[in-house]
């Protein structure tokens, strides 16, 4: 059948049955409509695809090793971290109607090397009991550090209420999760940097 008979037969259709040609065309044009109106659905269809392509490179890159490590945490411990970091709460946030916003983070930060710290950025990482990520969010801490000082910082890590990670951290409870802390790079007071 070519496309000119298909339209030949919906004109056939539309002209022996109007009622029931106006029902189906409206019933198709409110289930496309309601499908791609949809945000939620927009959002998780190219996170769907972008996560596909993202497992699929991999699969190129490292033959062998599909789906083996999904989710596990990527930080290594550090060995004698110059900076320490105690996870002390979270607490979810929502607007006026209701809706995820934020989850307040509040951390204790300890000074652990052998001179003043000026500021540091670094990597705290949530995941579950599993040690499957949650989420991975970067800090920067501006505010010095003596040697051996303890300082407590806030923080708001931004949520998007489609993501279902940021769904689970905002919902997750404390003792379900794990907590781990690794600093990228340090300013000293004195001047220099160091990398980690």
């Amino acid at each position: 059948m070519t496309i000119q008979q298909m339209i030949d037969r919906t004109k056939v259709f539309a002209h022996e049955k109007p009622r029931e040609a106006l029902i189906i065309s409206f019933l198709i044009v409110f289930f496309f409509g309601f499908i791609v109106g949809r945000e939620e659905v927009k959002y998780e269809i190219r996170s769907a695809f972008a996560t596909g392509l993202s497992q699929l490179q991999n699969a190129f890159n490292n033959p062998g090793q599909l789906g083996s490590q999904d989710n596990v945490v990527p930080i290594a411990p550090q060995e004698n971290p110059p900076v320490l970091m105690t996870f002390i709460s979270k607490n979810a946030t929502r607007d006026s109607i209701g809706q995820l916003e934020s989850v307040d983070t509040s951390v204790k930060y300890t000074n652990n090397a052998n001179k003043d710290i000026k500021a540091f950025i670094g990597v705290i990482t949530f995941s579950d009991l599993f040690d499957r990520t949650i989420k991975s969010v970067n800090t920067t801490f501006e505010e010095g550090l003596k040697v051996g000082e303890t300082k407590q910082w806030n923080g708001t890590i931004r949520v998007n209420m489609f993501d279902q990670d940021d769904k689970r951290l905002a919902s997750i409870d404390l003792s379900a999760m794990k907590v781990s802390w690794r600093v990228s790079q340090i300013i000293f007071a004195d001047g220099t940097k160091q990398s980690f």
